[in-house]
């Protein structure tokens, strides 16, 4: 659904620290064909960087278009957050 007011409320109450912060692990690969699978792929065709300013600008427009749109009081009560959590 849509992020609200109770949502911020709920993050700023249960804020990370380093004590409480996700380890994210990298699993070691136990299969040989598997570790060369993952290695021929990683040594794929290059990304450029136009392909990537061009995925960017995508996604960008698609997410504008996607959005639905806010009424004024959902603009209202973000703005108020937005004054109140500075």
């Amino acid at each position: 659904g849509l992020v609200n007011g109770t949502d911020q409320i709920i993050a700023r109450e249960n804020q990370t620290n380093p004590l409480t912060m996700l380890r994210l692990i990298t699993a070691p690969v136990q299969d040989g064909r598997l570790k060369r699978a993952i290695e021929s792929e990683a040594s794929g065709p290059p990304i450029s960087a136009a392909d990537l300013d061009w995925l960017y600008e995508f996604e960008q427009i698609s997410a504008k278009n996607d959005r639905p749109k806010r009424s004024s009081i959902e603009q209202a009560v973000d703005r108020l957050l937005a004054v109140e959590s500075i």
